[in-house]
């Protein structure tokens, strides 16, 4: 089914987005937790992201909420390999990820712990409508990683407030 649609997905590589929060108290409440400070990055600990690796073969974990199964928290686990949804361009692909429509834009995490921690080495971004399957983007591109000059300028841009966001160029 997506192959009679491969030539309208022309951005299926740049599958990723990055949100701009303001690290102050006066943007956070402190939630449900007691002892936390209202400020994000004295309160978590936040993962890695890895712009630079190979991740085919090795084991990944992929977190979301598919839409079939809310609200209910997924995760899928198994070595990462390629698919080529579209024929320019190979995505990272779990084969035998049951996640469903919903869970775009989870991480995708290497060497994670039982504590939840991990390296972040891509995103929930497609699936097939008749078998089962998650693919995501590679971070890593042969002319610098798109990922990582987005990555880049979302560390030094301000809150976009009530704009909903920024469109920035790599």
């Amino acid at each position: 089914e997506l192959t009679k649609l491969a030539h309208s997905f022309t951005n299926t590589q740049y599958d990723y987005a990055y949100y701009v929060v303001t690290d102050s108290p006066s943007t956070h409440s402190k939630g449900y937790s007691s002892g936390l400070t209202s400020t994000l990055d004295k309160d978590i600990t936040p993962m890695s992201i890895d712009f630079s690796t190979n991740q085919i073969n090795d084991h990944t974990v992929a977190l979301g909420y598919s839409a079939d199964k809310d609200p209910d928290f997924r995760y899928c686990s198994m070595d990462a390999d390629t698919i080529s949804g579209v024929p320019w361009y190979a995505n990272l692909w779990l084969s035998y990820c049951g996640m469903s429509g919903g869970a775009s834009g989870g991480p995708w995490i290497r060497d994670m712990t039982r504590e939840g921690t991990g390296t972040v080495v891509s995103v929930n971004s497609w699936g097939f409508s008749d078998k089962v399957g998650m693919a995501g983007p590679v971070f890593r591109t042969g002319s610098g990683s798109f990922a990582e000059c987005l990555y880049d300028k979302a560390l030094k841009a301000d809150d976009p407030g009530s704009e909903g966001g920024i469109i920035v160029n790599c």
